[in-house]
């Protein structure tokens, strides 16, 4: 905008000069029309500046690498378009810390234009654009006047499952395993045992016991509770942070395929909500890794580190520097 005042100013000095010169009706006629061409431009600008309105639009959520886009949208309600709207956009990683800016424009924008770019994945996080400025410029590119912003919108990349090669083969010998069940009572599972000393009559199979001549007792089992823990430290580069992700959907993927119920545990979690996690299913693991990516980890990183047991039958630890130890 700064050229379009550089060569008024110009075109200005050049009137003047050629008023004082040439001292004739001609030289006024063009010193006026070039006094007067701003405030014109201006009047029949303003509507348009004034009714011109930007709004942001963003894919919700990708997976790492895969496409997404950000549109910007430019509305101008006024029956003449609007000369030049400059834009310039902020987005940033709550996740991982890292800030872009990039700046478009629009010229003679009528009821709706688009310009859409391509959303960066390559890293995992919560990606958030805000319009940082926005401006809405006359005819002749001289006078602007602010565009109320738009709100932010946010896009979540989400990590790819990486196997954790040093867990696998823990993973392949875990099952659910039938326990007897404490106290008796009903079960849906029962294993077949001979009689002992202090069982209940009411256990006794008495058509098996009568065909094999030996007293068979059906004891109720049940599925042994094994508690599984995840820790999880989010602290180390971009690419450090995909891996710890990537290894978590996975290894809590693992385990849920096998129903097997775990709880996540992140020492370093910015909110007391974010300390544990026992997800049901896939659905509220990512609902969870969600919610982890709108803090930064560099943030939770710089926090002391609390002492902290754990009593396990297994116990995993997620690290960026070292992966998945056992």
């Amino acid at each position: 905008m700064w050229r379009f005042r550089v060569v008024y100013l110009l075109c200005l000095i050049g009137a003047v000069i050629f008023h004082l010169i040439y001292a004739a009706e001609l030289s006024w006629f063009v010193l006026l029309t070039v006094v007067g061409l701003p405030v014109l431009s201006f009047i029949f600008s303003l509507p348009a500046m004034l009714m011109t309105r930007v709004e942001l639009l963003a894919t919700p959520s990708a997976q790492q690498n895969d496409m997404a886009n950000l549109c910007v949208s430019v509305t101008n309600k006024w029956f003449a378009p609007a000369a030049m709207v400059r834009i310039r956009v902020r987005c940033q990683n709550t996740f991982t810390g890292e800030t872009s800016v990039f700046a478009t424009q629009f010229f003679y924008a009528t009821w709706n234009e688009k310009q859409c770019e391509s959303i960066p994945t390559k890293h995992c996080g919560r990606l958030v654009y805000t319009v940082d400025k926005a401006w809405s410029v006359d005819y002749l590119g001289l006078f602007a006047l602010p565009v109320r912003k738009a709100l932010p919108v946010a896009c979540y990349v989400y990590p790819v499952p990486v196997q954790a090669m040093q867990v696998a083969h823990v993973l392949r010998k875990m099952k659910q395993r039938l326990v007897p069940k404490h106290g008796g009572g009903f079960s849906e599972e029962h294993e077949l045992r001979p009689y002992r000393q202090g069982d209940p009559i009411s256990g006794i199979h008495w058509k098996l016991s009568s065909k094999w001549d030996e007293t068979i007792v059906r004891e109720p089992m049940e599925t042994e509770r094994q508690r599984i823990m995840i820790s999880v430290e989010l602290k180390g580069s971009p690419n450090e942070l995909d891996n710890v992700l990537g290894q978590l959907v996975w290894l809590s993927g693992a385990l849920l395929s096998r129903d097997l119920m775990h709880t996540i545990v992140n020492p370093y979690a910015p909110s007391r909500s974010l300390c544990s996690c026992s997800p049901p299913d896939l659905p509220h693991l990512i609902e969870y890794i969600r919610s982890l990516m709108q803090y930064r980890a560099a943030d939770t990183a710089a926090k002391p580190k609390p002492t902290m047991s754990f009593h396990a039958t297994k116990y995993f630890v997620l690290r960026a520097d070292r992966g998945a130890n056992r």
